[in-house]
């Protein structure tokens, strides 16, 4: 839909349209495209210049554009686009759930820089003249950054308190994109609690809810404790025999763990032929589709054109397909996925892969 907005241009209103470019910024910054998330951010720059005026949709800019700068590593930027979004919801009277989320993310901001104490002072100045006045389903903005704090404390009884009902809630009302962060926090809650288990189980079922969407950022932005975790439960797989259940996939937690830097090695299981196609995790409809187009023959740059995303996002979806099918190539993927019966013959031509372009024999 907000491709679709995009791409229609001045069909829609200049505030639909500078809304739209915002959100996908940071849907791009989320995957890890940040080429993609700036190019929509400056787009909405654009747009909100012509407009010659401020509306909600500027202030939520501002705070994306805070996020995308935070990942270049530009602190003062940041805090400076987190002082604008606040100053622009105001304009507009009291919006006590957009200053939630802005609080949220300087305590998060403020505690990567591990500076504790300004966290904790700037979050009790504002926490409690929000809280009060904030709907139900923005209460967890307040309560993401409270448990923060809590666990970066070491006090995990107490934000396990806090995180728990807010978890519940959004599982009730199906909100996906909230259970992955409240799942991510339980983890971490979970961790510092010295419950193993716990911990591994709320990762897990992060990972189940986060890999359709390909989020990647929101485990990236938590450190090297997320690395930790994530490469243990790998690991854990791995072990795993044959006949034992695969609830994540694999291939998705190498990809995460290979944007973190990890030199692990991708998934490789010993199996039998007769049972081989069970242990092929399940492709997304994504990169089932990205495999079919390169089944075609298309390079890297024509599927991103096909599907109106970035070249980077369609690596990311081919290093997934790699790891998923065991493969190290294109050649490789298409030819495995006939065998499996993953595509079939009738329906692709495998010909033009004969002769990959020079570009990505790579």
């Amino acid at each position: 839909i907000l491709q679709q907005i995009v791409l229609e241009g001045t069909k829609n209103t200049l505030w639909i349209q500078v809304a739209a470019h915002t959100y996908l910024a940071d849907i791009y910054r989320e995957w890890n495209d940040l080429p993609s998330a700036l190019e929509q951010s400056q787009h909405a720059l654009r747009l909100t210049e012509q407009a010659q005026r401020e509306g909600f949709a500027t202030a939520h800019r501002f705070l994306v554009a805070a996020r995308i700068a935070w990942l270049q590593d530009n602190y003062h930027q940041a805090m400076n686009l987190l002082d604008q979004a606040e100053q622009s919801s105001q304009r507009f009277g009291p919006n006590p759930t957009l200053l939630a989320q802005i609080i949220e993310q300087r305590t998060r901001f403020l505690l990567q820089r591990t500076e504790h104490t300004s966290a904790q002072q700037w979050f009790n100045q504002y926490a409690p003249a929000v809280m009060d006045k904030l709907p139900p389903y923005a209460q967890e903005y307040w309560g993401c950054a409270h448990a923060r704090l809590l666990i970066d404390a070491g006090q995990s009884q107490e934000a396990l308190q806090i995180l728990e009902p807010l978890y519940q809630r959004a599982y009730q009302q199906k909100r996906t994109a909230s259970e992955i962060t409240l799942l991510i926090l339980l983890t971490l809650a979970h961790h510092i609690g010295g419950n193993t288990q716990q911990t591994l189980h709320a990762l897990e079922q992060t990972l189940m809810l986060a890999e359709p969407g390909g989020y990647t950022r929101i485990f990236i932005d938590e450190g090297a404790i997320m690395a930790a975790l994530l490469t243990e439960l790998y690991s854990r797989y791995q072990r795993r025999s044959g006949s034992e259940p695969q609830h994540i996939a694999l291939g998705y937690v190498y990809t995460l763990l290979h944007s973190f830097g990890s030199e692990i090695q991708p998934p490789i299981w010993l199996v039998s032929p007769e049972n081989e196609e069970t242990m092929i995790e399940k492709l997304s409809e994504r990169e089932y589709m990205v495999l079919g187009l390169i089944a075609e023959g298309l390079s890297n740059q024509e599927i991103a054109q096909k599907l109106v995303v970035t070249v980077s996002t369609i690596k990311t979806h081919l290093n997934n397909i790699y790891a998923k099918l065991h493969v190290h190539t294109r050649l490789q993927a298409v030819t495995r996925a006939y065998d499996l019966g993953v595509l079939r013959r009738s329906e692709i031509d495998t010909e033009p892969l004969a002769h990959p372009r020079q570009s990505e024999r790579h």
